[in-house]
This record gives structure tokens, sequence and C-alpha cells, in this order.
């Protein structure tokens, strides 16, 4: 659902032009009212910083080029943040239907150069705290929790 607003152009408004031929969308009225500037719309958007269309003040507009605008949109709505199933690390990538494969890298997912058993990923202080947390009782699911990795990884190094 689009929510911009038109509204009558300012007296001198020289780019396009809408119904009944006199009415712009709200934030190009502000845009040009601020900058004297028209906005090619084939390469620039105006964005709204806060993502709420009908807040056109102009500290909340901000230009950019149709790929960054994309680009934008795609990491904020189409990322999601994955803990490494192999290493443990949380890494952010677009979202993907089959996510129970989560590797943050092609080594971590064996299709790499380095083994998949390669225990340089995680510091020996971090494998030393695993050991530890293990000989007083914590579980996998725990230390994973406290330390932020996955439990495989926790696994692995105990």
């Amino acid at each position: 659902m689009n929510k911009y607003k038109l509204v009558v152009a300012p007296d001198g408004y020289p780019g396009l032009i809408y119904k009944d031929g006199n009415r712009i969308l709200e934030h190009h009225s502000v845009w040009w009212i601020h900058h004297k500037e028209v906005i090619d719309t084939a390469k620039y958007v105006i964005h709204h910083i806060n993502e709420n269309k009908s807040d056109n003040r102009i500290e909340n507009l901000q230009k950019m080029t149709v790929m960054e605008h994309n680009r934008h949109h795609k990491l904020i709505h189409n990322e999601k943040e994955y803990l490494c199933s192999n290493c443990g690390i949380r890494f952010s990538r677009e979202r993907k239907e089959k996510s129970d494969i989560n590797y943050c890298s092609r080594i971590c997912s064996g299709k790499g150069s380095i083994s998949n058993n390669s225990k340089s990923i995680i510091s020996d202080e971090t494998i030393s705290t695993i050991k530890t947390l293990h000989q007083n009782g914590l579980s996998s699911y725990k230390i994973s929790s406290q330390l932020g990795i996955a439990r495989n990884t926790v696994m692995k190094y105990w």
C-alpha cells in the first residue's frame, strides 16, 4: 500500500506533476523547497530515514541513488543474523528458506580449502574456558549460550 501523499505543487516547480496538472509527491515538494533540486527518479530517490512515508520533515529525507536505496532496504528487511554451525561466529546474510545449514564461510561449510575440523578459528582462551566450564558440570547448551557460540563447536573442544 502506497502511503505517499500528493500535494499541490509549489509555484515554479519544474518537475514531474501528477493528477489535475498541479500535484506532486509531498516529500519531493519538501526536497525542492529546501534544495531547489528536482529529483531525476530514474537515478535517485528521496528516502525517508525513519521509514515513515508520511514524515516529510526535511531532516527525515535523504537523497540516495536507486542502487543505494535498494541495497539499504535489502540489508534492513532481507537479512538475518545467524550463528555459524561450525565456528560459532555471529554473521548476517540474506534470508534463506532453508536456514538449518548456517555457515559463515565456505571454509566452515567444508567446501573451502581448510578442513572443517580446523581448531584455529576458536582462540586458545575460549577453548580453555570451554574445558573449564565443562569440568565444572555445565552442559554444552549452557556453555554455548554463555559464550555465544554454537553447541557443536563447544562439544568439539571439550
